[in-house]
C-alpha cells in the first residue's frame, strides 16, 4: 500500500486480511459493496502481495515447492449484472443438445 501511496487505514488492512483468509477456505469469492468502496483495490493489493511473496521465495529457494498461496496470481473481474445468467454460466440448447460455455466457465477453463 505504501508503494502505491495509499493511506494505511487499519480497517482497510483488516479487510485485505479477511479476504486472504476467505480465499484460503473458499473456491470462489465475491466482493460486494458500493462504488468506490475499495473492492478492486483490495483485490489488487492482495494479488500483488502474493506475487511479491512468490518472487521473494523464488530468489531465496531453488526448489519449486513453494507455499501454494504465494504464486503468481491471475485475476479476472466481471460484473454479473451486466450480462444474462446464460451468458455468465452457459446454457444447454434443448434442440441441438449442445452446451455453450458462459463467460465464467470460459475464464475458469482458460486458467486451468
Amino acid at each position: 500500500m505504501e508503494e502505491k501511496n495509499l493511506k494505511l487505514v487499519p480497517e482497510f488492512i483488516e479487510k485485505i486480511f479477511q479476504f486472504h483468509e476467505t480465499l484460503k477456505v473458499r473456491f470462489g469469492v465475491m466482493l460486494i459493496g458500493p462504488t468506490m468502496s475499495g473492492k478492486s483495490t483490495c483485490i489488487k493489493i492482495l494479488q500483488e502481495s502474493y506475487i511479491e511473496l512468490h518472487n521473494s521465495l523464488v530468489n531465496r529457494v531453488t526448489n519449486e515447492n513453494f507455499h501454494p498461496l504465494f504464486q503468481n496470481v491471475l485475476c479476472s473481474i466481471l460484473n454479473p449484472k451486466a450480462i444474462s445468467m446464460e451468458e455468465l454460466y452457459g446454457e444447454y440448447d434443448q434442440q441441438s443438445l449442445a452446451w455453450t460455455d458462459g463467460l465464467a466457465s470460459t475464464i475458469i477453463r482458460e486458467y486451468s
